[in-house]
Order: C-alpha cells, then structure tokens, then sequence
C-alpha cells in the first residue's frame, strides 16, 4: 500500500513537472523576440533636422524618417548625438550604422561605408551683390565662387574651372560676399531664409541671381556601414515612404516645402 501510494507521488510530481516545463516553453513561444537595433547617428544641433527640444527630447525630420525606417523593418532605434565630427569618429569604429549628416564622405575612411539612396534634394540659392548679378556661372572662372562646406558644387559646375571658396557658416559666407571677397556665393535655400528672417536688410543687400547653368538641388544620403543586407533594407523603406508620400509630408513639416522630389 505504502509502495503504491509512493508510486502515485511521484507519477503526480512528474506530470506537475511535465506540465509546468510545457508550460514555461509555450510562455516562452509566445514572447516576442527581441528586436535587432538599428544604432542611428545624428548631428546635433541642427535644426530642423535633428536637435533636442525645450523637453530635452530628440526630434527633427532625420530624427523621425530613422523612427520610420526602423518600423519598417521591425527594428528599434538607438541615437546617438554629437557634433559632425565625434559622429565620424565613432562611425569609423563601427559603433554607428546609420549616418544623417551633411557633410563630405572624404572626411571617412574610404571602403567603409555605402550610400543610401536620395531622401531629400535640397534647394540651393545663388547670391550676389545688386549690382554684380550673376548670368553666366561660366563667365566667373577668373572670380571666386563662395561655397558652404555642407554642400557638394553642383555637379552642373563641376566640369568648370572655378574658383571655390569654402565657408562653414552662413554669416562667413554672406559677409565674403558683402565684403567683395567673392563674386557670389552658394547656401541652401532653407539656410538662406533663416539668414533673412534674422536680419531683413539682407533682402536688400544681396540678391539671388538666376544663373546658367542652373544651381541645382543638393542630394542628401544617408551614410550605411559597410552592409549590403543593412543598405538594402534601408533603401527599400525609403523607397516605401515615398511612393506613400512619407517623404513629402515629413518634408512639409520641418521645410513647409516639398524637398522629396528632384
């Protein structure tokens, strides 16, 4: 009797183990697994494309297109913020996959990166004096040309011998201009508005010259590790957001234009 009650014991400690383990796997089935993360690296501040607001919290058009693009591909996002600089410290050790900035990829280590496709085409302005206008880009071979460092010439000057002066703020390259160091300068669109709107007599000052050949849009990329799978699916998203018109409403937001199409 003893034996057999014994033998019961223990077949009902198996079964409640047995159950419990079968337990515990299907819980485990059940949890989701863990999302890969995509680390993002973002210039800050550098509005409005990415800064920190009053509450501290990152936000801007590259901050939410990265949100975007890692939803899309069921990835959770990790930023990391800095200057241009830092960020392309840390992308050349490999600690960041995906690169929003502005600036020339010769500043990193060649064969280490791809680019994404185009995201954005940035409108660029011509500025001049009143009374020196532009109306032949060619003609100035023999003048220097004024150019902020974020922007590549336009590639319909790049067959031109012309003289280029490169200039990191905007108030450096507007004062060249006033102060006849250049015969006319390049900013974008967006950084010329904000010049005017801090200082309006600028609108009296210098004009934009309608030039030949034409001062085209500038391409922003995004800059990828060295990942076919990673570039693939990251081109693929934008490719996504843009025929759902993503792009262009994120563009309206932050630029109030629509920098989306070339």
């Amino acid at each position: 009797m003893f034996k057999k009650k014994y033998y019961l014991f223990m077949l009902g400690i198996i079964i409640l183990l047995t159950g419990i383990g079968l337990t515990v796997s299907f819980i485990h089935k059940l949890k989701p697994a863990a999302k890969e993360t995509l680390r993002v690296g973002i210039v800050t501040p550098d509005k409005p494309y990415s800064w920190y607001n009053s509450k501290q919290k990152l936000t801007g058009f590259n901050v939410e297109l990265a949100q975007k693009i890692a939803h899309q591909n069921n990835m959770q996002v990790k930023f990391i913020s800095g200057s241009s600089q830092a960020l392309r410290h840390k992308f050349n050790k490999g600690e960041i996959q995906l690169l929003f900035w502005k600036q020339k990829t010769t500043y990193l280590k060649q064969k280490t990166y791809y680019k994404t496709n185009a995201y954005l085409y940035q409108p660029n302005v011509l500025l001049s004096l009143p009374n020196h206008k532009i109306g032949n880009l060619v003609l100035t071979k023999k003048y220097k040309l004024a150019l902020a460092s974020k922007l590549d010439l336009p590639k319909t000057l790049q067959s031109f011998k012309i003289t280029v002066l490169r200039y990191p703020k905007t108030q450096l390259l507007i004062q060249a201009i006033l102060q006849g160091k250049v015969k006319a300068g390049i900013i974008s669109s967006f950084d010329y508005s904000v010049a005017v709107q801090k200082n309006p007599l600028l609108l009296d000052r210098l004009v934009k010259s309608n030039s030949f050949p034409p001062v085209t849009a500038q391409p922003l990329y995004g800059i990828t590790s060295r990942n076919k799978k990673l570039r693939h699916q990251i081109n693929k998203s934008l490719t996504t957001l843009d025929k759902e018109g993503v792009l262009a409403t994120l563009s309206q937001k932050y630029f109030s234009q629509d920098w989306s199409k070339q």
